[in-house]
C-alpha cells in the first residue's frame, strides 16, 4: 500500500463493521500542499525581492455512503497565515443524472474554474477568476457532473456572499473596496442573512479522437451590494482535444450597479490556453487572460473616489501573456511547474508593465 493512502485505510478499518462495504473506503483523506518560490520584475522599476512562500496547505476528508449515491467533502486550508475552511458539502444521487449538493462549495461559473487547482498546468489561476469567480458560496445545486453522457448541467441557489476573498471579487478592486474572509477560521463569519444568488450552467461534451466541447454558466445576483457585486455575468466557453493537444477558450460578460449614476456598468474578459503533452507527465502550457472594465464604469468609480477619498481607482485594464511547463511523475503525489508571464495593467490612464516567474513544487493525494 502506497504511504498516502494509509490514512483513508486506517480511517475506514476504524469505522464500524456494519458501515464497511465493498469497493472504495467511505472515508479518504486527502492533501494538497504546494510551495512556490516567486519573483515580480516591474519594468523600469525596482525588482521585488523573491519570496519563498508555503501556498497551499490542504486537509481534507472525503465521505461515501449508501454505496455511492451519499457523498461529502471537508477541507480545511492550514497554512498559519490563512487558516480557513474551503469546503464543507454533503451530495445525495436522487437518480441517474440527479444530484443534490448543499454547503460551501465552489460555484460552478466555467468549466475552467471548476477544475482543481492540483491539475493547472500553471502555477495558480488566470487573472480572470478574481474579477469574475466562481468563487465558494453557502448553496444548493442539482447537477450532473460526473455522471457522463454528453449533456451536463447546473441550477442552485446561493447565499450572495462569496465565503473566500481570492476568486469572485466582482468590481470590489476597481472602486478600491476592502473584501474579507468569511471563512477565516480565526473569525469564522458566514451570512446572516439571505441575499438569494442564482446559478446556471449547460455544456455539451463529445468524445472521439478529436473531442470538442461547448457550454456557457450565468450567475444572476438578486440583492447585490454595490462598489462589489456583478448583478449578471455570463460565460460561454468551448475547448478542443486533439492527441497530445488542447486549447480551451472562455469569454466573461459581467454587468454592475453604478455607485454615482443610474444604470449599469460593463466588465468583460477573456482566457484562452492552449496545451501541449511532449511526454507521459510533462507538458507545456501557453495563456492570455484579460479584463477590461468599460469607460462608464472606470468614471463611475472615479468619480466615487473622489467624492469619498484619495484613493485612486483600480486597474481598469489588466492584460496577462505567459508560458509554463508542468512535470509529474507518474505513481506518485509528487509534480513540479514553472511559468514565466508578462503583466500589463492600466489605471487613471497609466500603463503598468512588469514581468513575474514562479516555480512550485506540489504534493497531491489522491
Amino acid at each position: 500500500m502506497r504511504p498516502w493512502t494509509s490514512l483513508a485505510a486506517l480511517l475506514a478499518c476504524s469505522l464500524p463493521r456494519g458501515a464497511r462495504a465493498e469497493g472504495p473506503p467511505p472515508v479518504s483523506a486527502t492533501l494538497a500542499a504546494q510551495l512556490r518560490l516567486g519573483a515580480e520584475l516591474p519594468v523600469g522599476g525596482v525588482a521585488a525581492p523573491a519570496s519563498l512562500e508555503l501556498r497551499r496547505v490542504r486537509v481534507g476528508l472525503r465521505l461515501g455512503a449508501l454505496r455511492g449515491r451519499l457523498r461529502g467533502a471537508l477541507a480545511l486550508n492550514v497554512t498559519p497565515a490563512s487558516p480557513e475552511l474551503v469546503d464543507l458539502w454533503v451530495e445525495y444521487r436522487a437518480r441517474p443524472q440527479v444530484l443534490l449538493r448543499v454547503g460551501q462549495t465552489k460555484q460552478p461559473f466555467s468549466a475552467y474554474r471548476l477544475g482543481r487547482f492540483t491539475d493547472l498546468r500553471f502555477v495558480d489561476w488566470a487573472l480572470v477568476t478574481r474579477a469574475f469567480g466562481g468563487a465558494r458560496h453557502l448553496g444548493v445545486e442539482v447537477h450532473n457532473r460526473g455522471e457522463g453522457g454528453r449533456w451536463e448541467y447546473s441550477a442552485g441557489v446561493w447565499s450572495g456572499a462569496a465565503m473566500r476573498a481570492a476568486h469572485g471579487r466582482g468590481v470590489a478592486d476597481l472602486y478600491a473596496q476592502p473584501v474579507s474572509n468569511p471563512s477565516d477560521l480565526r473569525r469564522y463569519d458566514p451570512p446572516a442573512a439571505l441575499r438569494p444568488e442564482l446559478t446556471a450552467r449547460l455544456a455539451y461534451h463529445r468524445a472521439g479522437r478529436v473531442a470538442w466541447d461547448l457550454g456557457v454558466s450565468a450567475t444572476l445576483d438578486l440583492a447585490p451590494v454595490v462598489r462589489r457585486d456583478l448583478r449578471v455575468a455570463v460565460a460561454p466557453e468551448a475547448s478542443l482535444r486533439a492527441g497530445p493537444v488542447r486549447v480551451a477558450l472562455t469569454g466573461y460578460l459581467g454587468a454592475s450597479d453604478l455607485a454615482r449614476a443610474a444604470g449599469l456598468g460593463l466588465s468583460w474578459g477573456a482566457l484562452a490556453e492552449l496545451g501541449v503533452t511532449l511526454t507521459r507527465g510533462v507538458s507545456l502550457g501557453a495563456r492570455y487572460a484579460a479584463v477590461v472594465r468599460g469607460a462608464a464604469l472606470v468614471e463611475d468609480a472615479r468619480r466615487d473616489l473622489s467624492e469619498s477619498a484619495a484613493t485612486p481607482v483600480g486597474p481598469d485594464q489588466e492584460h496577462e501573456v505567459g508560458v509554463a511547463l508542468d512535470g509529474r511523475l507518474r505513481g506518485s503525489p509528487l509534480s513540479a511547474s514553472a511559468d514565466a508571464s508578462w503583466l500589463r495593467a492600466r489605471a487613471s490612464g497609466a500603463w503598468r508593465d512588469g514581468a513575474r516567474l514562479r516555480v512550485q513544487l506540489q504534493v497531491a493525494v489522491p
